[in-house]
């Protein structure tokens, strides 16, 4: 069955008759991203990523986002994160983004504003 890989661009199983493929793969990815971070597609850029890595991925490229990116991308790595529990404490520290209190008093509520203050 081969060992276990988990790296950003693979996470699965790796027998040696596979290793030079999967090596192949994630250089290729390695360049896919370079081309989307050249064009400023920063939501393909983070989804190029292994599902486990999307939280530390976005930290990685959340200098390059504007307000709308950086919503949209942490809405979608929030929904497609399987540990959140583990990120608990920077995932609150990314909901207090400057744009939140606008974004919260405008779409969901004050409710919202508790919930997210109580959590800690």
């Amino acid at each position: 069955m081969g060992i276990l890989l988990r790296h950003p661009l693979y996470n699965g199983h790796c027998d040696p008759d596979r290793a030079a493929y999967i090596h192949w793969l994630i250089d290729r990815m390695e360049k896919r991203i370079e081309e989307l971070a050249e064009k400023n597609k920063w939501y393909n850029v983070v989804f190029m990523h292994e599902t486990p890595f999307l939280v530390d991925t976005f930290v990685k490229y959340v200098e390059h986002f504007d307000d709308k990116q950086y919503w949209k991308i942490l809405s979608a790595v929030w929904i497609h994160q399987e540990q959140l529990w583990s990120y608990r404490k920077l995932m609150l520290n990314l909901l207090v983004h400057p744009g939140l209190p606008w974004l919260l008093a405008g779409s969901i509520g004050t409710g919202a504003t508790y919930v997210c203050s109580q959590i800690s």
